[in-house]
């Protein structure tokens, strides 16, 4: 059974590694702004649904994201709509070089293919599946009514029966127009059978069973399967994210896992005042505030949590619109050294007596330094969610091992006799 010491040097790291795990996921979520990660991650798994690389293909994409219910998402910015420019006119020069080499034999685009809104930079994070169900159901039907008829041939031409035959048929046509099912059955059918969403929407269609409610319930739910799938998608580029900026963090601010664990163990009054620290940092923080902070750099879809900021700072939960991620960072990295363990790299101006444990001058002593960089690089990938789950356990085993003590120190002390 593991000692009280041991139990408290578990705390002392689990602390580091959960302040630390909350710098790297506030930068994973900055980067994640930056570059539209999850917009871009979500646009590109809504023209795998509704087309593909080639322009007869995208045009239902396009038509979605031109849709207004998909544009009032998201609001376009001036580094978009720089970038959206200098894409176009390079797409434009491309175009012009693709038609000059006819003997170019590579899969392109159709010839005559524009810059669209599928291929330009932005657009909304998430979306929800009733609005992706609405959206899909209007462009679809605005496709089915909207159809060009075909060129009438001249009356002399047509013989009586033809003409009979069209009269009664336009004459039907006028008193039972079309229904909102069959124009959307008629603008799916329009796809090229090499669509993969043509297959796809006919199977809802004939599933919904004459019903427009239900077939929206169809896409909805053909949303949803895809939303599951492109999360797993998204989390495994963010894990690699988070792989790389933890190896950053920790070198950063020389991070060596071994090293403190030495430390904490050698020195009581040390341990005592961490494990205060995580006390507090327990009693001030809930999981479910953890756990809100990771699913908003991990989660796509029509999750409503999207649609919060909430994040954790050392004075507790604020707002990410109310502090800027540059000044949480700060407040760790603030918090950490407040701790007084050995961080950081030797400020040479100021030499001190832990130099050569920050920075080692022997071969052997930078073998231990790397592995604890390493141990600490893997302990942040597992994420703040995970190390504050741990530091509420180990906080609660100190805290549970301490009364059994004085239980088994009143058992064995001699039981009073009682006077006569």
């Amino acid at each position: 059974m593991l000692n009280l010491q041991m139990i408290e040097v578990g705390i002392g790291l689990a602390l580091i590694y959960f302040l630390l795990s909350l710098i790297v996921s506030t930068i994973n979520e900055g980067i994640a702004r930056i570059w539209e990660m999850r917009a871009a991650t979500l646009k590109v798994a809504i023209k795998q649904m509704l087309g593909g690389e080639y322009k007869e293909q995208v045009e239902l994409a396009t038509k979605f994201y031109e849709h207004s219910l998909i544009k009032g998402l998201f609001r376009e910015g001036t580094f978009d709509n720089a970038y959206n420019k200098r894409k176009k006119t390079q797409t434009e020069a491309r175009v012009i070089a693709m038609r000059a080499n006819r003997a170019n034999t590579q899969p392109q685009r159709a010839p005559g293919y524009e810059f669209t809104t599928v291929d330009s930079r932005g657009g909304p994070s998430y979306i929800p599946s009733a609005t992706f169900a609405k959206t899909i159901t209007s462009v679809l039907k605005e496709q089915g009514a909207s159809g060009t008829p075909e060129k009438p041939a001249p009356l002399a031409e047509k013989p009586l029966a033809e003409l009979l035959g069209s009269w009664l048929k336009r004459r039907l046509t006028a008193d039972n127009p079309p229904s909102e099912l069959e124009e959307i059955r008629a603008a799916i059918q329009k796809l090229p059978n090499e669509n993969p969403a043509r297959q796809a929407l006919l199977t809802l269609l004939d599933d919904a069973q004459g019903s427009l409610e239900r077939f929206e319930t169809n896409l909805e739910s053909w949303f949803n399967t895809t939303m599951e799938r492109v999360s797993g998608w998204y989390k495994r580029k963010l894990q690699l994210i988070t792989f790389i900026v933890a190896a950053v963090v920790t070198l950063a601010l020389n991070v060596d896992t071994v090293l403190i664990a030495n430390t904490l163990y050698r020195d009581p009054t040390l341990r005592e005042a961490v494990v205060i620290a995580a006390e507090n940092q327990v009693a001030a923080k809930t999981e479910s505030t953890v756990q809100a902070t990771e699913t908003l750099s991990t989660t796509m879809g029509n999750l409503t949590v999207l649609t919060t900021t909430t994040t954790i700072s050392p004075t507790g939960v604020t707002s990410s619109t109310q502090t800027a991620p540059l000044t949480q960072i700060d407040g760790y990295i603030t918090e950490l050294y407040a701790l007084q363990l050995p961080l950081g790299w030797p400020d040479p101006k100021h030499p001190d007596a832990t130099d050569v444990e920050l920075a080692p001058n022997t071969f052997v002593g930078w073998l231990s330094k790397i592995g604890g960089w390493v141990l600490t690089i893997f302990a942040l990938a597992l994420g703040a969610p995970f190390w504050f789950d741990m530091l509420n356990k180990l906080v609660n085993l100190r805290g549970a091992g301490k009364p059994a003590e004085a239980e088994s120190q009143t058992a064995t002390a001699p039981p009073r006799q009682r006077s006569r």
